[in-house]
Order: structure tokens, then C-alpha cells, then sequence
């Protein structure tokens, strides 16, 4: 029996009282001292109540029970709690009148009956208590707990769980289970979205939601389109933008927030951006730090509704970061490191990044990491860039990359060739030819096995890590490519290719590129079809643009060069003229 609070109450001692003291006073009313008519109407009682299909011994208990408790299938256990015991005391037919109103009448005092104990009764049953009462090997010490008078049991999903868990009969778990409340409903789906007490299991979850949210349950809604729209498992789009229409439209902002997320994606609806604005605002001004963030992404690169506006997502993530969502306490920092919305400040950009790299956010512990070592907002402090690019190395190749320079150079942190090659491999992607692999770390590591630092010395390892960079696009591994091939070193000797790839770093501005790309005219090799003074001038040409970088090398060689001589003859050289 539900009490006001959602409890089911096993406190039936005065329904049995009275179900003994009618069964005496009948024993002494018919013995031989009690008038005859009133045995007799007794007698005849009895014998209607024997004829009648309802209050045949063998099928009565079942049927009164299925009738009452829907949910129950079966007999209760011995020892186990009979809730309709104070109106069928042992399911006798005599205690039982036949006639409809006097059945009505008998289940309107039982009711009445076990309000009066419920306002008596002791508080409900935790899990941990049911659980202590349990004591694991005893299967059905709940079944005992459960018929102790004046025990109550709190039906939620916690203890039904306990109750299954320790052995509890079906028959109980059933009744227990058709007086579940809302809440329980919910927190049985909550228990199994996180395999807590009970094995993890995302479809049980979505049928508890389910039910919770077919009575209007906002929370359960939300958590159900979200269970759809995210998890593997139940993925389906479309039931998560009905759940999440429904409670966006009851104000909950984390359901606008999410069915914002699918008109942005056209998942289980058409993509459209006015609906994506319209639905982020909304949770936004509800203080959403997830939308806030969002509306400061839109307005950072604007939409086909929004234009851009880097003030107002300056503002966005601002009021996301006050709430310490990491996320928009990175974009905040870089918008304060490159002066975007807000004027260029260094220490807030670093306060910003520090906050969410503390937050494990690998990308501003990256950021951080840099203006340590560049000494931006922060003193200059190679250690502390060393510590911050650690923790981004875990994900991301860039730090990883920029760690292996710090150990190569030795700044922050003891100078290792061997860890900064291994930092440069795990950047680069390994050996695994899946990954991209970030450039940089691809020469750099080239670099080492040219030098054998921290690697054993292997001019053909060089060439290949060299030529992946350069396939890329890089220009530093392009220039270094070309060098090889005109020296030959790890590589047949092929000035051809030598000036090719030397060409494609020059064009990117590749000071080493455009000094070597100098010398090939010089010497004859760039092209060999055209004048010899022609090479002169185009020699002095990209000399003089490596030399505008300060690029010592073109210097000199633009001061050897001098004016450009007459025409020479061509002259056989080794390594391509370098």
C-alpha cells in the first residue's frame, strides 16, 4: 500500500487484529448459547460463500491479488507480505462476504486501517539498511524484514536493486515494481546509464527514461533524448530531437542547449542555423555554459544568420569561463594573447589558459606552455613551458614536438637526444603510416638519424622521415630534401630533383632553399638550356632574397658573387655546384 510519500507500507498488524477478533467473536456467537436465526444466517452465509467461483480456496488468493495488484503474478512466499491479508485473514471463505459491498467495504477500512498505521509507522528503510539487514548470504532476509510489523520499505530504484541483488523473489520484486514512483523510475534509469548496483546497461536506462518521460517528466525527457542523440547504442536522431523539443519547450535548458547541437549538425532534423541561434540563446540566457559557449564560437566566425562579431563572443565566453567551463576559458585566453574582441593582454590570456589547462584542457596547457617559453604574460621560464607542454603532449603532436625540441636543445629540462627522438617518433606518428604525423617532427627526427644523435646515424632513416615532412608541403623539409639529393646522402645523387624540391621551398620564402637555388644558377645546374649570364643574375636574385633575411650563407655568397661577370663557359662540378 502507497502511503503519501510514495512508500509502500508493511505495517498490517491491525488489519489482522481485526481480522482475529471477527473470527472469535463468530466462533462464540455460533455456539450453542447464541440464538438459532443467527447461526443459521451464518451457516447459510457459508454456503453461498462456497459456492461462489471468487471464494474457492484454490483459486482465491491469486485472483484477489491479481485484481487488486495488477503487477503481481504468483502467490507471495511463506513469511512474505500478503497486502491484502487484513480483508482475507488466511483467505478464509467465511471471513469474506459475498456481496460487492461487502468486499467494497472491507477494502475501504483496510485502506483506512493502514493510513492510521502508516502515520504511526517508523521512518522508511535506507538501501544502506537493507542492504546491512540483508547481509548478503541470506536471500531472503528481505522477504523477513518485509513481514515484520511496523517495518516499512522504500520502493526505489535503489532498493529494488538490493532486492535483486540479494535473491529476493520475482513475485515480490513484481509488486514492489507496479507502485514504483516518478522518482524512482528515474533514478533506476540513472543506475543503469552508469552501472551503479546493478550491471551498466543503456537500454534498460532508455525504457526507465521512457517511462518517466511519458508522464511529462522534463529532467527524464532531456536525459533521454541524450541517452539518443549520443550514445552508440540507442543512437537514433530523431527520437532525441523529439524528447529534446519537448522538454526545450517546458524551459529546460540543457534539452535547448542539445536540440540546438542537432539543427547545427541536421541530426534527426534539417540543419538550419536560424533554429541552431534561436535555441542557443535560449539556454544561454538561461545561464547554459555549454550554449554560452556555443554562441561565443558563432559569433567568433559567424553563420548564415549571426555575422561576426569577436566582441560578443568575447562576451560569450567570458560568461561561460566565470562558470569555470574549460572549454571557453581557452577561447577567452587566446582572444586576450591575440587581441581579438578584447585589447591584447598577455596576463589575462595567461590567468584564462591556466585556469582551463588545470582543468586537464590540453590545448591551453599547450598555449600556456608557450608563452612561458616565449616569457608573454608570465616570466620566461623553460621549465614551467616543459611541464605545461607534458601534459598537452598526451594528445596533441604539437606539444609533443615542441617537448622533443626543449630536450634537444636542453632548455628547461637536461639536454637528451634520446628522449627528444622519441618525443619527435611519437609526434611524427610512429610507424604507423595511418597517421598524419606532424611535420616539424618528421625533419626534426630526420635531423637526428643525419647526425646519429640519439639515434644511430642512418642517412636512408633520414631521407624518408624528410620526404614524409616534404610530401606535406613542408618548406624546411623540402629545402633539406633538395640538399639531399644534391649531395646524395641517403638518396641517389639527381640535381634535377635536387633543384626541384630546392624550387618548391624557395617559392614558400626557405632562406636555405633559396641560397642553395642560388648556387644551382651560379654553377649552371638550375637550367641548363639558358644563357650563362642569365644564371648569373638569377643567382644574384635569390641570393639577395635569402640575404634579406638575414641568412648569413647568401651573405657571403652575394659578396663573392659581386656584379655579374661576363659570360663563362659551364664547368663540371661535384654535388650539383654546392
Amino acid at each position: 500500500m502507497l502511503n503519501s510519500n510514495g512508500n509502500i507500507r508493511l505495517n498490517l498488524s491491525a488489519l489482522e487484529r481485526r481480522g482475529r477478533n471477527g473470527r472469535q467473536a463468530r466462533r462464540t456467537n455460533c455456539s450453542g448459547s447464541a440464538p438459532l436465526r443467527r447461526c443459521d444466517h451464518l451457516r447459510r452465509e457459508d454456503e453461498a460463500a462456497a459456492a461462489h467461483p471468487l471464494l474457492k480456496p484454490a483459486s482465491r488468493p491469486a485472483e484477489f491479488r491479481r485484481h487488486f495488484f495488477p503487477g503481481f503474478t504468483g502467490d507471495l512466499p511463506a513469511g512474505g507480505v500478503d497486502p491484502v491479508a487484513g480483508c482475507v485473514p488466511r483467505l478464509r471463505p467465511r471471513t469474506i462476504h459475498r456481496s460487492a459491498a461487502g468486499l467494497g467495504l472491507c477494502v475501504l477500512l483496510t485502506l483506512a486501517l493502514t493510513l492510521v498505521a502508516a502515520a504511526q509507522a517508523p521512518p522508511p528503510l535506507t538501501q544502506t539498511q537493507v542492504l546491512k539487514l540483508l547481509k548478503v548470504e541470506d536471500v531472503q532476509a528481505i522477504e523477513a524484514v518485509a513481514a515484520q510489523r511496523g517495518v516499512a520499505f522504500v520502493v526505489d530504484a535503489s532498493a529494488e536493486a538490493a532486492l535483486r541483488q540479494a535473491g529476493g523473489s520475482s513475485a515480490l520484486i513484481a509488486m514492489l515494481r507496479q507502485h514504483m514512483t516518478l522518482p524512482a523510475e528515474k533514478q533506476l534509469a540513472a543506475d543503469y546509464q552508469s552501472g551503479q548496483g546493478m550491471p551498466q546497461n543503456d537500454r534498460q536506462a532508455v525504457a526507465w527514461y521512457l517511462k518517466a518521460a511519458e508522464q511529462g517528466d522534463v529532467d527524464a525527457e532531456d536525459k533521454l533524448a541524450g541517452l539518443y542523440a549520443y550514445d552508440g547504442i540507442v543512437l537514433n536522431y530523431e527520437q532525441a530531437a523529439i524528447w529534446f523539443r519537448k522538454a526545450a519547450m517546458q524551459g529546460n535548458a540543457d534539452a535547448e542547449d542539445g536540440l540546438a547541437k542537432l539543427y547545427n549538425f541536421g541530426q534527426g532534423v534539417p540543419k538550419d542555423d536560424s533554429k541552431m541561434d534561436y535555441w542557443f540563446r535560449k539556454a544561454a540566457e538561461q545561464g547554459n555554459a555549454d550554449a554560452e559557449d556555443y554562441l561565443g564560437m558563432i559569433f567568433q566566425g559567424g553563420d548564415s544568420v549571426l555575422p561576426k562579431d569577436e566582441a560578443k563572443a568575447a562576451a560569450w565566453f567570458a560568461k561561460a569561463a566565470q562558470q569555470g567551463y574549460a572549454d571557453a576559458e581557452q577561447r577567452l585566453g587566446l582572444l586576450y594573447a591575440n587581441g581579438q574582441g578584447v585589447p591584447r593582454d598577455y596576463s589575462l590570456a595567461a590567468k584564462w589558459l591556466r585556469k582551463s589547462a588545470q582543468q586537464g584542457n590540453h590545448d591551453a596547457a599547450e598555449n600556456l606552455g608557450d608563452l612561458y617559453e616565449w616569457g608573454a604574460g608570465v616570466p620566461k621560464d623553460y621549465g614551467q613551458a616543459a611541464h605545461w607542454y607534458r601534459l598537452a603532449a598526451q594528445q596533441y603532436p604539437d606539444a609533443q614536438r615542441k617537448l622533443g625540441l626543449l630536450y634537444m636543445k636542453g632548455l628547461g629540462v637536461p639536454q637528451d637526444y634520446t628522449r627528444a627522438a622519441r618525443w619527435f617518433r611519437i609526434a611524427a606518428g610512429g610507424d604507423n603510416p595511418l597517421l598524419p604525423g606532424d611535420s616539424t617532427a618528421e625533419v626534426n627526427l630526420g635531423i637526428l638519424y643525419e647526425s646519429g644523435l640519439g639515434v644511430p646515424k642512418d642517412l636512408a632513416q633520414a631521407a624518408v622521415w624528410i620526404r614524409k615532412a616534404a610530401a606535406k608541403g613542408d618548406a624546411a623539409a623540402e629545402a633539406d630534401l633538395g640538399q639531399l639529393y644534391a649531395l646524395g646522402r641517403g638518396v641517389p645523387q639527381d640535381c634535377s630533383q635536387a633543384v626541384t624540391w630546392s624550387r618548391k621551398a624557395a617559392k614558400q620564402g626557405n632562406a636555405l632553399a633559396e641560397t642553395n637555388l642560388g648556387r644551382f644558377y651560379e654553377k649552371g645546374f638550375a637550367d641548363p638550356g639558358s644563357h650563362n649570364d642569365l644564371d648569373y643574375r638569377n643567382a644574384k636574385f635569390w641570393y639577395q632574397k635569402a640575404a634579406a633575411q638575414g641568412y648569413q650563407p647568401a651573405q657571403r655568397d652575394l659578396v663573392r658573387l659581386g656584379p655579374v661577370p661576363s659570360a663563362q663557359p659551364f664547368r663540371t662540378l661535384p654535388h650539383c655546384g654546392l
